[in-house]
């Protein structure tokens, strides 16, 4: 998933406000899929301006390599007008406290002086787009061995688009390397599954899955941080 995925759920939720029910219902998932997969919902109520019913329209997009970003739904101009009444309301409101408002006051500038990707943190871009720029590097543990039961230590770096299983640091005559072409996801495997902490699956394209275990939780966040980032979904 990515920030896309958020603008899609963004989109699902102001319709439900709006028509006081979801887009997409069906009697199965299976059916749900279809509606969904198909971008079909029911038409909003007429009492509702036609600029509102666009930016639910804008935000719904099936394919998330044409859905916009946070930042493109800023530059609407319905939105910009909806913004600079915001930014006059919290401007007379005395009871809002002094750093909230001036943290209001300095993202919504933001947003209205053409800088929101500076405001919103985030940048249009294709999901799933290898990002071979990402790298990082560190100890981990493997699990293997002839029965699936076995954790070894290894050195696992992240490099132009590939992820490298070394025996040891410099060790790399013995590295492995995994292209993340071949990568569909990463997560963390719950504690009760893994039967220990920090560990986080990585899932390729031909339905294996490798456990790997951080040192840390911390570690593991960076890890699969790093590894989404680099397959374009984070």
């Amino acid at each position: 998933y990515s920030k896309k995925a958020d603008v899609w759920s963004l989109g699902v939720l102001l319709y439900e406000i709006m028509a006081l029910k979801r887009p997409f219902t069906a009697s199965n998932m299976k059916g749900l899929m279809a509606k969904v997969n198909a971008g079909e919902y029911p038409p909003l109520p007429d009492k509702y301006s036609q600029d509102l019913k666009d930016v639910v329209k804008f935000i719904l997009v099936t394919d998330a390599n044409q859905r916009p970003s946070i930042a493109e739904i800023f530059e609407l101009p319905y939105i910009k007008e909806g913004l600079k009444v915001l930014l006059d309301t919290i401007n007379k409101n005395s009871r809002i406290a002094a750093d909230v408002k001036q943290g209001f006051q300095e993202h919504i500038n933001l947003v209205l002086a053409g800088n929101a990707d500076s405001a919103s943190g985030t940048r249009s871009r294709n999901v799933g787009q290898i990002n071979k720029d990402v790298t990082h590097e560190g100890m981990v543990r493997k699990l293997g061995g002839v029965m699936g039961k076995a954790w070894k230590d290894r050195w696992l770096m992240l490099q132009r688009g590939h992820l490298i299983i070394c025996d040891k640091q410099g060790d790399d005559a013995s590295g492995k390397a995994l292209s993340l072409e071949q990568v569909q996801s990463v997560c963390p495997v719950p504690a009760a599954t893994a039967k220990r902490d920090f560990v986080f699956a990585l899932n390729t394209n031909g339905g294996k899955s490798m456990w790997l275990q951080a040192l840390s939780k911390d570690e593991m966040e960076q890890w699969i941080h790093a590894i989404q980032t680099a397959l374009g979904v984070a």
